[in-house]
């Protein structure tokens, strides 16, 4: 086994191939891939998205893979 495929660290056990229904969040402005993302049940109150493609910030709420922009923010 490669150094890479354990995760750096000689002896380390392999990551775990089974997870659960994970998704990438999408910046609302302009779609983009954002560098979150949401496990099944992650929970977020009042989050600051930033997103690296049009580099403007929103503020989010997220609960069962469901993403919801917070009115009033910037």
């Amino acid at each position: 086994m490669s150094a890479c495929a354990s995760g750096g660290r000689k002896g380390a056990e392999p990551m775990m191939t089974d997870r659960t229904d994970t998704h990438w969040v999408l910046c609302p402005v302009c779609g983009g891939k954002t560098r979150l993302k949401l496990l099944e049940e992650t929970e977020l109150k009042c989050f600051p998205l930033f997103c690296p493609k049009c580099r403007r910030e929103t503020i989010i709420s997220a609960a069962h893979l469901r993403v919801s922009v917070v009115e009033g923010g910037t």
